[in-house]
């Protein structure tokens, strides 16, 4: 008889002793519970990944970009609203002009209208165009799926790329650069630093957080119009 974790050939004698048999079996049933259908679920996905659907139109490879276009199913009664903060999913579209800042990078390839594992928050591979080798962020690219394109603001900061302008493969980071983008632009006008977090692309509204108290970090509070200060 074979040893219980020996490979076996066809026709030997297979005897599995229960312990093993049972952790095969919590395996493949962990496994299971990692791929994402149709149905709602409940997620088990590390912090800065979210479940999005896939319509683009088409299918999309790992390191995609994606816009975020709305969420699938809202709730509509008591029931699924108290299932909804551990099941919602987003869908995510080709970006367009409204798209700025809004978009999530595949790390799974997602067929049409299938539902793939993406990054919101946290640092990642993805394909961006360098317009110039001096940007430090980047941001959608208008019609295309396969890359971001570099830019003075933006809401991925590109934490690193090869030398040179073109189509490149670089490592950016997601969620975390209304600061960073605060500290290059200081060309605030009469705005309060303290809640200044960057102008949007067209400088008619800027994002406001909470002014930072000592030791913490700052909360974004959404876009305000430039006109109001």
């Amino acid at each position: 008889m074979t040893a219980p974790t020996q490979p076996v050939t066809a026709g030997q004698r297979l005897k599995i002793p229960a312990s093993i048999w049972n952790e095969l079996l919590r395996l493949v049933q962990s496994e299971g519970r990692k791929h994402f259908t149709g149905a709602a679920q409940r997620l088990e996905l590390p912090g800065g990944y979210i479940a999005v659907q896939n319509d683009s139109g088409e299918a999309r490879p790992p390191f995609s970009v994606l816009a975020i276009s709305d969420v699938i199913q809202p709730p509509d009664t008591p029931e699924a609203e108290a299932e909804f903060p551990f099941t919602w999913r987003l869908k995510c579209v080709t970006p367009g002009e409204e798209h700025c800042g809004k978009f999530v990078i595949l790390q799974s390839g997602a067929d049409n209208e299938a539902i793939g594992k993406a990054m919101v928050s946290g640092a990642t591979f993805c394909r961006v165009y360098i317009n110039d080798e001096a940007h430090k962020y980047a941001d959608i690219e208008v019609g295309t799926t396969e890359r971001l394109a570099s830019r003075d603001r933006g809401a991925a900061k590109i934490l690193w790329k090869p030398a040179g302008t073109g189509e490149k493969m670089c490592v950016v980071s997601l969620g975390t650069t209304a600061s960073a983008a605060c500290e290059s632009d200081c060309d605030n006008g009469d705005i309060d630093p303290s809640i200044f977090a960057g102008y949007d692309e067209t400088k008619t509204q800027y994002l406001r957080h909470l002014p930072k108290a000592e030791g913490a970090d700052r909360v974004c509070l959404g876009w305000v119009d430039a006109a109001e200060c």
